[in-house]
């Protein structure tokens, strides 16, 4: 009794020093491509919270949290201009991402992010609303590059989107 276990977590991904504009240094890796975004991000696990925030951070992405689905919606209801797209996780403790999904302002872009395997899980998601599913572990490279692809198909049709570098 009294010892615990110890895990450690690598995110492997290369980092390269870029210029900020007025001098700084900014690290963001070589291979992603840059965004300039705001997320919501809506995870009660304490755990993958930190994880996806990393995650986000390494792609440029800002963010606020929501660590249940009821205190996303009420992110939502006052500021839902604010945010560029919107990452949920599938089992929040208070309502299913199929629940909070339901009480989102209609034209946000919505991830569903889930350890349930693709396969069963993406078609399901899409016909229910969300935009894109991504299976945890999330990696970084499948992350940045379906919100690349979500936010830049956005300002491609002319849709009012994030706010690109």
């Amino acid at each position: 009794y009294g010892k615990g276990s110890t895990f450690t977590l690598e995110l492997p991904a290369p980092s390269a020093e870029i210029s900020a504009g007025d001098g700084e240094k900014e690290h963001r890796s070589n291979d992603l491509p840059a965004l300039c975004a705001h997320a919501l991000l809506v995870e009660d696990n304490a755990v993958n919270l930190k994880v996806m925030e990393a995650l986000l951070r390494q792609l440029g992405i800002t963010f606020e949290s929501a660590d249940s689905g009821s205190k996303g919606l009420e992110m939502l209801a006052v500021h839902s201009s604010r945010f560029d797209i919107i990452l949920t996780d599938l089992e929040l403790e208070d309502m299913s991402g199929f629940e909070f999904i339901r009480g989102i302002p209609p034209g946000q872009h919505v991830v569903a992010v889930s350890a349930y395997p693709e396969a069963e899980m993406a078609n399901r998601c899409r016909a229910a609303g969300f935009a894109e599913y991504i299976e945890k572990p999330v990696r970084l490279q499948s992350l940045g590059s379906l919100l690349h692809r979500l936010l830049v198909r956005e300002k491609s049709q002319g849709l009012p989107g994030p706010r690109f570098p």
